[in-house]
């Protein structure tokens, strides 16, 4: 190899780490906002359910443990089996589902929950539609983020069977 061609791998190579290094510097520092919405039980395990049985639904409760009023922006799901609707007081929005998936696109909320104060969020999950491939130990999410750019995220679990 030619000194021209090592030197521009080189560079490459040192590029590359580079971005990576950026891009993993902006999850961490995204994903470090500590969260003020508290769920009260963030998993919730479903057991063993059936295809053929239909859809299945929890309602987690989260609460804004801040002394201010809490901005929810986005409520979305981690998958399109999943639909989450979210209620505070007497406003109740949703619902919505995993975001992209056929040209779905999640629009931005403006829902407080006030400081000390409980929100609503009611999951819906089918476990028919994804088919035979759906069969098995499932995990999916429900993100609420906020505007201070900090994430709740809520889980559901399950095994599926036919």
């Amino acid at each position: 190899m030619n000194m021209k061609f090592k030197v521009l791998i080189a560079i490459l190579i040192i590029g590359f780490v580079g971005l990576a290094a950026v891009s993993i510097s902006k999850k961490s520092s995204t994903s470090s906002i500590k969260s003020l919405l508290v769920a009260e039980q963030p998993l919730h395990d479903f057991g063993t359910i059936s295809m053929k049985d239909g859809n299945v639904s929890y309602t987690y409760i989260v609460q804004n443990t801040s002394t201010e009023p809490v901005t929810i922006k986005k409520l979305y799901t981690s998958c399109a089996c999943t639909e989450a609707s979210l209620a505070v007081d007497d406003k109740k929005v949703g619902p919505y589902s995993m975001e992209g998936h056929g040209g779905v696109k999640i629009p931005e909320l403006d829902i407080n929950i006030p400081a000390g104060e409980k929100g609503e969020v009611e999951v819906v999950y089918d476990p028919a539609l994804h088919g035979s491939s759906g069969i098995g130990n499932i995990e999916r999410s429900v993100f609420l983020d906020t505007s201070n750019g900090a994430r709740t995220e809520l889980v559901l679990k399950t095994t599926v069977k036919p």
